[in-house]
């Protein structure tokens, strides 16, 4: 496990990188081959050989993490090491809204679930240019941080019930929330697939053909997707509304059973080998 990944490289298994040895930098999981047409012409994401660090070989959640040359970057300028780890789940944001705006920019965009997809997607959507920003949420502390952020309303489904949207990001992954999803795009609208909760649910499609609603699914990100997450925790980093804990290695079984009881203040907990401190 583990691809939210940043540390110092110690080692390189070849002169050509020896450069490398003492950077601190973050990781991409997302290695493909390189070759295919999805690589060749910049969706990397979309390799049919693709396989991520931390989650079809061990990650991150270990002293040392073995990565290619092509696959490691600086960290953000003026960012610690330890909060660069964030990269990565802010490069999925940024390639989720991408996505998002497949057809231009939206004017107004509905996100589903406020944990660190959906905040993270809120602030790529601020970034980006996107204004008109609701989010369902029924966790309290939850909703309370997405309005700090500038999501203009926060509610729980029932909630904010009878509105539509051009766009509308599912963030859970819930058979009940990609329902959702559905129901609140307006005629014509898109619905971007995010989460991943549940490899499997049941979709009410008559009513996506009747109304001809888009359905697009996100993954993973492009270079790209990257070099926009880097640049935006080095100009901005992060809202200090937004709480990132740390913890030792060691402790990371305790860590998952707390995060399983329910949503935390914190955001997100990295995770810090021993020598790493």
């Amino acid at each position: 496990m583990g691809h939210e990944i940043a540390g110092t490289v110690v080692e390189a298994a070849s002169t050509d990188y020896a450069n490398l040895v003492g950077t601190a930098v973050v990781v991409n999981p997302l290695e493909t081959c390189g070759a295919c047409r999805a690589c060749r012409t910049g969706f990397p994401q979309r390799c049919d050989e693709g396989r991520l660090i931390g989650v079809h070989r061990h990650g991150g959640f270990a002293e040392f993490v073995a990565a290619r040359a092509s696959n490691v970057l600086p960290v953000p300028v003026g960012v610690p090491q330890t909060l660069s780890s964030l990269v990565e789940p802010l490069a999925h944001a940024f390639h989720d809204v991408r996505i998002a705006s497949s057809d231009g920019l939206p004017e107004e965009l509905l996100i589903i679930g406020a944990g660190s997809i959906g905040i993270f997607a809120l602030l790529a959507a601020q970034a980006a240019g996107v204004s008109d920003l609701t989010v369902i949420e029924p966790d309290p502390g939850r909703q309370a941080l997405a309005a700090s952020l500038g999501a203009v309303a926060v509610g729980t489904s029932q909630e904010l019930e009878g509105r539509q949207f051009d766009v509308v990001m599912e963030g859970v992954g819930l058979e009940v929330t990609r329902s959702v999803a559905v129901d609140r795009a307006r005629r014509g609208g898109t619905v971007v697939l995010v989460g991943l909760a549940q490899p499997l649910s049941e979709l009410g499609f008559m009513g996506a053909v009747v109304r001809e609603i888009v359905l697009r699914g996100a993954f993973a990100y492009t270079p790209s997707d990257f070099d926009d997450a880097r640049a935006y925790l080095a100009d901005r980093g992060l809202p200090p509304q937004i709480i990132i804990d740390t913890a030792s290695l060691e402790s990371g079984p305790e860590v998952f059973a707390r995060l399983g009881a329910g949503p935390q203040v914190s955001l997100k907990t990295v995770l810090v080998p021993s020598n790493a401190a």
